[in-house]
């Protein structure tokens, strides 16, 4: 009210003014925290797919070198073999294998594939100019995810009279959907 008793219309605008801010902040802020907890469950649910992807996949190797063998037995001796000059040499044996993240479709379909690759392995035992041999089927994403997974394999380098030396590696990555369970 002013001054003469008689009331201030710009008062009652103000409260009201005051008022729609308020529940617009407050729509503001619950839209926000409804986003934030859907992008908790999509942020959960991403790293599941991930885990999932992971388990459908496995590498197969070429005869020039050792798949990984899970066991709680110690590792046996790598094979003494003799080359032609007749030095002791000792394949490269996989410490960390290739562990590609599975491509989906835009449809969500996954279907199963088959990437071999053949790459440098310096003398640290990484790997380095990797190539796609073959891609079964190729176009879909399958040959880059393995590409992408060969940056973290690790593999024992190649030994020549006890040295490590650089050499190739050939290996086949493959990728299977989850197979239906029964009951």
């Amino acid at each position: 009210m002013g001054d003469d008793g008689v009331a201030n219309p710009g008062s009652s605008n103000r409260w009201v003014a005051v008022l729609a801010w308020l529940v617009a902040i407050g729509f503001v802020v619950a839209l926000a925290a409804a986003a934030a907890s859907r992008l908790n469950d999509l942020s959960g649910a991403l790293a599941d797919a991930i885990e999932r992807s992971r388990a459908r996949t496995s590498v197969a190797y070429d005869s020039s070198s050792a798949a990984p063998v899970a066991s709680d037995l110690p590792a046996a001796a790598p094979a003494l073999v003799l080359d032609a000059e007749g030095r002791a040499v000792t394949p490269p044996r996989w410490l960390a294998v290739p562990s590609p993240d599975y491509p989906v479709t835009d449809e969500g379909d996954m279907v199963s594939a088959t990437v071999a690759l053949a790459c440098g392995v310096d003398a640290t035992g990484r790997l380095s100019d990797c190539e796609i041999i073959r891609e079964t089927p190729s176009g879909q994403g399958f040959g880059e995810a393995a590409l992408r997974s060969t940056a973290l394999a690790r593999l024992t380098p190649r030994l020549i009279d006890g040295e490590p030396v650089e050499g190739r590696v050939n290996f086949a990555i493959r990728f299977s959907p989850d197979r239906p369970r029964a009951g």
